[in-house]
């Protein structure tokens, strides 16, 4: 009697180790889309694609990747970041992070803080690991490079508050810099700073200026808090960086 029960239970975990090697799916995931940097995704509010991002505690840039919702979202556990150095991308590519899928969201997005050096042309690809573990394939490569940024930020000789119909923006030229893109948003609230105005600066003064002026500003502008900065734009669309901001607050009934 004992027998047949031993024989019993044996029987039965085998075909539970069965039943669970067979709800093991080893297919990897798709391919990750990355979002494509293109000639006027710096002017746009969200900035799409690899770019330089200002990093407040460190006061220097990181990379910033991005890359589409993956079609498999629900089936995914987590993505691996991996970088090289290599001056054509081609090899010694190392992991340098994780970071899990975020579920519903319009895109993904990971930022590189590891030990980047200005003036080196960093690329990076992106893959995607199953609930089973299944890694996918290598995304497309992206790469940037950083240049310095901006310094010495000053509007209207560093005045907190702007009351006048004139507005000039001033900051030190960085000599990599081909162009420069001043940025100015709106500070509604801490998570939402809509962009209000931007333009595209090519100058080789030192220190460049910028000015605004005319009853204009008043409907570019009406009172609020506000957030301004400079990039740099380098050699081509993959190479620049980001200034820290400076705030600033309208008020026109002064």
């Amino acid at each position: 009697m004992l027998k047949k029960l031993l024989l019993i239970q044996f029987a039965f975990i085998f075909l539970l180790n069965c039943s669970d090697q067979s709800n093991v799916d080893p297919t990897p995931p798709d391919q990750v889309r990355m979002v494509e940097k293109q000639d006027n995704s710096d002017l746009l509010d969200n900035e799409p694609g690899i770019d330089a991002e200002y990093d407040p505690i460190s006061e220097t840039n990181d990379i910033k990747l991005m890359w589409y919702r993956h079609p498999q979202e629900s089936k995914l556990a987590y993505f691996k970041i991996y970088r090289t150095d290599d001056p054509d991308g081609l090899i010694n590519y190392k992991l340098i992070g994780t970071t899990e899928n975020q579920v519903n969201e319009v895109d993904t997005t990971y930022t590189d803080t590891q030990d980047l050096v200005l003036d080196t042309r960093y690329y990076y690809y992106v893959t995607a690991l199953s609930d089973q573990d299944a890694e996918s394939a290598p995304s497309d490569t992206v790469f940037y490079t950083l240049i310095p940024k901006a310094e010495n930020l000053t509007l209207n000789n560093n005045a907190s508050v702007i009351s006048k119909t004139e507005m000039n923006f001033s900051w030190s030229r960085e000599i990599s810099a081909r162009e420069f893109i001043l940025r100015v948003e709106r500070v509604i609230s801490a998570t939402f700073t809509p962009l209000v105005y931007i333009n595209v600066i090519d100058s080789y003064d030192n220190p460049v200026i910028y000015s605004l002026a005319g009853d204009s500003l008043k409907s570019i502008f009406p009172n609020g808090n506000y957030r301004w900065r400079v990039d740099c734009v380098g050699a081509d669309l993959f190479t620049g960086s980001e200034a820290e901001g400076a705030d600033f607050t309208v008020n026109w009934s002064n």
